[in-house]
């Protein structure tokens, strides 16, 4: 019942991602990646949805141009 965390170094060099090991029905896993810290809102928080402005060079674009 125990996940153990360390720094992992998959090719010679100094950067390392973080790992973390446990095991589940005799067999033992592995995962790597980068650990992030996030912000907990809450399950009845309401947060505003941000629209995403369209750039309008994008619609321009014509391959027919080259």
């Amino acid at each position: 019942g125990k996940i153990f965390q360390f720094k992992y170094n998959y090719r010679t060099g100094y950067e390392t991602d973080d790992a973390f090991l446990l095991s589940a029905q005799d067999t033992a896993f592995m995962v790597i990646g980068n650990l992030t810290e996030f912000e907990y809102i809450g399950l009845k928080t309401q947060v505003e949805e941000i629209e995403e402005e369209e750039d309008e060079d994008f619609d321009d674009f014509d391959m027919g141009m080259f």
